[in-house]
């Protein structure tokens, strides 16, 4: 990664409270997304068809390490399954809760991010990825907690 996205992982009050609260409520796993948008349409990526969950929609995110603050490993995510950088995270759209593959209870934190444009997506983890515009999202399989999100993102930006 490079140094622009050192201004967006710097530590926070804000994250650090997120966490801690989820740490009261029990929550054992991390997981950081993010919503990337261009010309009114969100990124979501296509997971492969013999992953947990498989061929289902989502977010660029995944699992924040131990070492790790929720926004750098949300930086870290995107880069890994997109190849873009982060440049800033604009909102926080909220969270939700599940239990992963290995049976752990998870929380994924997602935000608004911007990237560093001109950037060519670059699937690694996933098999499609595409640009979805609000009038199309029921085309796609996304699952109800992440179409909250996005949801939340499209609510933003009426702002």
């Amino acid at each position: 990664m490079n140094s622009d996205v050192s201004k967006v992982t710097e530590s926070s009050p804000f994250f650090q409270n997120l966490a801690d609260e989820a740490r009261k409520e029990g929550i054992q796993k991390f997981v950081a997304g993010g919503v990337i948008a261009s010309n009114n349409a969100v990124l979501i990526l296509r997971r492969k068809p013999d992953d947990f969950l498989p061929n289902i929609y989502e977010l660029p995110s995944g699992g924040v390490k131990k070492h790790e603050t929720i926004q750098q490993g949300l930086c870290r995510e995107v880069y890994e399954e997109t190849g873009l950088v982060v440049s800033n995270i604009l909102d926080y759209l909220g969270h939700f809760d599940y239990q992963s593959a290995g049976g752990n209870r998870t929380r994924q934190f997602n935000f608004l991010l911007s990237v560093i444009p001109h950037l060519e997506v670059k699937m690694t983890e996933h098999d499609h990825y595409v640009w979805c515009e609000q009038m199309d999202l029921g085309k796609y399989d996304i699952t109800e907690k992440v179409m909250k999100i996005i949801a939340n993102y499209f609510e933003v930006i009426k702002r």
